[in-house]
């Protein structure tokens, strides 16, 4: 895989190409955005997203370090901030409600042992994630139920009438 310096080809466009070879039919394409970092994610990441759904990844035979890549998202780099956090946020929502179901139903649906594994790792890149958010000059993102709860008055309560 080769990814190319963007370039301007626009008043408000950026390219940037990416060559993936070693397929049957290699792909030579570009990637666009608004400025020249968008256009080398989206490069990044479409080349990724290529590799990911071709015949030969789910054969097997896409390497990287001369290993097999076994997991679409090695091939994802860089995998934007909000979309890791998102996904934590998802796993970490699904795992809460497994382990309600199973304080109501008294029944273990998954391994204790991967389960702590897995929040272990969570927890690991949710530091990581806070250390980088810390160096970057990214505003916090404030989650849809903090934002919800802001526009909705408490329950019981009404707003007051405007008086005019």
């Amino acid at each position: 895989m080769e990814i190319g310096t963007p370039v301007r080809v626009g008043d408000s466009e950026w390219a940037c190409p990416f060559r993936i070879t070693g397929l049957p039919k290699a792909i030579d394409t570009a990637a666009h955005g608004i400025d020249a970092l968008q256009a080398l994610e989206l490069a990044l990441i479409g080349a990724g997203s290529m590799l990911s759904h071709s015949p030969q990844f789910r054969a097997g035979q896409i390497e990287m370090h001369d290993r097999p890549v076994k997991n679409a998202a090695e091939l994802f780099l860089p995998l934007p901030m909000h979309r890791v956090q998102a996904a934590l946020e998802n796993l970490r929502a699904y795992l809460e409600r497994q382990r309600e179901k199973e304080r109501k139903t008294k029944r273990d649906w998954f391994d204790p042992e991967w389960r702590r594994a897995l929040l272990s790792m969570m927890s690991e890149i949710k530091g990581d994630l806070a250390t980088l958010a810390a160096h970057l000059p990214i505003a916090p993102r404030q989650s849809r139920r903090g934002q919800r709860a802001a526009n909705v008055p408490a329950r019981g309560r009404r707003r007051p009438k405007s008086r005019r």
